[in-house]
């Protein structure tokens, strides 16, 4: 069965709680969906992406940005639609922080990260300038010769929490069924699965525990021998078939994102 995004999201998490997310390589950043069932939430409740500011040395610097998303930006500076768009993470010139959506609101093309000396970001198809904030700068307001996006980029509100920032993105969504499979041998788990999009699976014998990978089946009953699978080029559901690592605890489904 085929689904489209927007009905993703309309269905959505109506017994699952949306989780944080697991650093599992320096350089890569992990969004996570706790399978544990939950009262009911309301729709379009926003996900959280969390993100350790370690696994980024070059953040540890004032003035640093890093990019990152699900998905390699095309070589025409865009990106496909994936379940993360491109985001941007700048510092500033001190220990203070800012995130923005990497797509730029002129047509949408993918902006660069941050240029260290200026302080700007550039988008690379018209030229249009972002402050580390995501806003445009005042000379460039309403001068439509030098400046054709006269919209500030999308900002993301985050709390931090020493090296963790806790970022708020409407729109991470995960439309995921957890049961028994049919012969009460394994769990099976359904969801959607975006485009170029990698997804892991995550064991927690409790909610304080660290996470181990599990593997998978594509089957009820084929060996659990894979550790990732990723999205056709069209959103579809995928079901996969786990072995219970316990007789309690928490399975977590994890989407793939690094720097691009």
């Amino acid at each position: 069965m085929k689904v489209s995004r927007r009905e993703a999201i309309n269905t959505f998490a109506k017994t699952f709680a949306l989780g944080a997310a697991y650093s599992s390589s320096p350089g890569n950043t992990w969004a996570q969906s706790f399978l544990l069932e939950v009262q009911q939430l309301p729709d379009f409740t926003p996900g959280i992406l969390k993100i350790d500011l370690n696994d980024f040395p070059v953040l540890s610097q004032p003035r640093s940005s890093v990019r990152l998303g699900t998905a390699p930006v095309a070589s025409n500076n865009t990106s496909d639609e994936t379940w993360l768009k491109p985001i941007i993470i700048n510092r500033g010139d001190a220990d203070d922080f800012y995130v923005v959506s990497a797509v730029c609101t002129h047509q949408g093309c993918i902006v660069r990260r941050m240029e260290s000396a200026s302080q700007r970001m550039v988008c690379p198809c018209h030229g249009s300038q972002f402050q580390k904030d995501g806003t445009i700068p005042p000379e460039r307001i309403g001068n439509f010769d030098i400046q054709p996006a006269q919209s500030p980029l999308q900002n993301y509100s985050y709390t931090r929490q020493g090296s963790i920032l806790l970022i708020t993105v409407p729109g991470l969504f995960f439309d995921v069924t957890f049961n028994r499979s049919p012969s009460n041998t394994r769990v099976q788990l359904r969801f959607v699965a975006f485009y170029q999009t990698k997804y892991e699976i995550y064991f927690r014998p409790t909610l304080q525990a660290a996470p181990t990978l599990v593997s998978f089946s594509l089957t009820e009953n084929g060996p659990a021998n894979l550790t990732e699978i990723a999205g056709s080029f069209e959103s579809d559901y995928i079901t996969l078939y786990l072995d219970r690592p316990g007789a309690f605890g928490f399975f977590q489904l994890a989407v793939k994102t690094s720097q691009v």
